[in-house]
This record gives structure tokens, C-alpha cells and sequence, in this order.
């Protein structure tokens, strides 16, 4: 876990420096799934879910609090930053003998994992809604 904080703390405060330390690695896709991106997509779920129960939202003037909204939104929030991550790095991986480049979906799913993480991390924003 202090690895992961400290990877997403070094790529949000200095990304140039960290991008050469990931370029060094060599991390296959599944062990980048399990022990990050699962992880860092659970940040803007829980967010959502917490901010439609706790703090809720105003539909036509009326407050709602609602569990199950706030469910329904996390998972989906979850389930498409995941499977966008895979979609996302299938194109990249596709694209990448048409410019030149190696085609390496493990390199290409890592470049989209760590693109990822700005929009995760502002994901806490979802614990208000109107946000």
C-alpha cells in the first residue's frame, strides 16, 4: 500500500521523473490491474457512493439520499474506468505499428493505468455530488 501511495504521490508531484522509473520496469498487465488499477478505481466509487448517501443530491428542489443510487453510479463508475483502461490500451497497442512504434500492449496498458491516475485521485470529488 505505501508503494502504490508513494507511486501515485510521484506521479501526480513529478510525473517526468517517475515516467523514467516505469519505463525501467517491466510489469505485466494483470499485475498492474491487481495491484493498482483495482485499487485506484476504487477511489471515485467509494467517493460516489458515500456522496449519494451521505450528502445526496437535489432532484426537482427535493434533497435525495439514496444507497442506491450512490451503488448503482460506483459500480458503473468502476466497472467502465476498468474496462476503459483495457479498451484504451488495445487501441494504443493496435495504433502503435502504424506509428512506428513497438507494439506492446503491456507498455500500452501501463501508459494508460498511469494517465489514469489524476482522474482517479479527483475522483474524491464524488463524495459531493454536485461536484
Amino acid at each position: 500500500m505505501e508503494k502504490l501511495i508513494a507511486r501515485t504521490k510521484n506521479i501526480l508531484l513529478n510525473p517526468k521523473h517517475e515516467r523514467e522509473v516505469i519505463e525501467k520496469e517491466k510489469t505485466d498487465h494483470k499485475k498492474l490491474l491487481t495491484g493498482y488499477l483495482l485499487l485506484l478505481a476504487a477511489i471515485p466509487a467509494v467517493a460516489m457512493l458515500l456522496g449519494y448517501r451521505l450528502v445526496g443530491t437535489s432532484f426537482l428542489g427535493i434533497r435525495v439520499h439514496s444507497l442506491d443510487v450512490g451503488l448503482k453510479h460506483g459500480i458503473i463508475q468502476y466497472v467502465s474506468l476498468i474496462a476503459g483502461a483495457y479498451i484504451t490500451a488495445f487501441v494504443i497497442d493496435f495504433l502503435a505499428q502504424k506509428f512506428k512504434a513497438t507494439k506492446n500492449f503491456d507498455k500500452a496498458f501501463s501508459l494508460v493505468v498511469y494517465a489514469y491516475v489524476p482522474t482517479c485521485v479527483a475522483g474524491i470529488l464524488y463524495l459531493i455530488p454536485s461536484l
